[in-house]
């Protein structure tokens, strides 16, 4: 037999969001505390959430571990090789390093892991110093008694501005210079950039080569000229000699 189903109240049927409107098409008006049969809880995805969150702070702990374990490993390689990549100290490099040390610390710290981090180090230090210097004196030595940089010192000034651009034995020499520069101030920074004798005794050797082009191409001439004008103005700067003109005969060769 049919019954009327009375009207429910309009604020029975007023919700405030989505979920409210989802609890009461599954409950009702007044929640059960048994859940419909065939019904999907809404505690399910939660729950499953939870066993994933674990995983998940369990990977994080671990991927934190290796970055830990990475960027330590780092420190002590620079600390003693030294960073040769670098165009500053190496003490620039190890503090960078241990500002990541630092974070990632914090980051363990949320785990419950505690783990150290070296301490700061001063900003020119630089691993293998002694090394650093020994090597750069003795490629000094054997740039200088190179050949090929004894020639390109003896044409330099035979070239023109233009051909100096071209040839770049401005760079070549400069490499040197710099080198012998760093030496007397103690920039170990620069030795260790150029105090390795392979490094430029190709450049010195291909920078010969393109002056060599230059000088033969003609152009050796003006730097003849060029040589007899700076002779000639050295000559008219030396003061005359006071001395014996050589083979002139002294008034005292005359009195006797």
């Amino acid at each position: 037999m049919l019954q009327e189903r009375p009207p429910k109240p309009i604020q029975e049927t007023s919700w405030k969001n989505a979920e409210e409107v989802y609890q009461w098409w599954l409950y009702g008006t007044v929640k059960k505390e048994q859940q419909v049969s065939g019904q999907l809880s809404l505690n399910l995805p939660q729950e499953a959430g939870s066993v994933k969150d674990g995983k998940i702070k369990e990977n994080e702990k671990q991927r934190w571990m290796n970055v830990y374990d990475r960027q330590l490993e780092r420190w002590n390689r620079v600390c003693q090789y030294g960073d040769p990549t670098k165009m500053w100290a190496d003490g620039v490099t190890l503090n960078h390093i241990r500002l990541k040390l630092m974070q990632t610390q914090a980051e363990l710290k949320k785990y419950d892991i505690l783990v150290s981090i070296p301490k700061i180090q001063p900003d020119d230090y630089m691993a293998k110093a002694d090394q650093i210097r020994q090597q750069a004196n003795d490629s000094l030595k054997v740039y200088t008694k190179n050949p090929d940089y004894q020639y390109l010192c003896e044409v330099e000034g035979c070239l023109n501005e233009s051909q100096q651009r071209k040839t770049q034995i401005a760079v070549a020499l400069g490499k040197i210079r710099n080198l012998a520069r760093a030496i007397k101030q103690d920039d170990l920074v620069v030795m260790r950039e150029f105090g390795s004798e392979e490094r430029l005794e190709q450049l010195l050797s291909e920078t010969a080569v393109r002056v060599k082009g230059c000088m033969l191409s003609g152009r050796s001439r003006s730097c003849q000229k060029s040589k007899a004008q700076k002779i000639q103005r050295k000559a008219e700067q030396e003061p005359e000699a006071d001395g014996q003109i050589e083979g002139q005969m002294s008034i005292f060769d005359l009195a006797s």
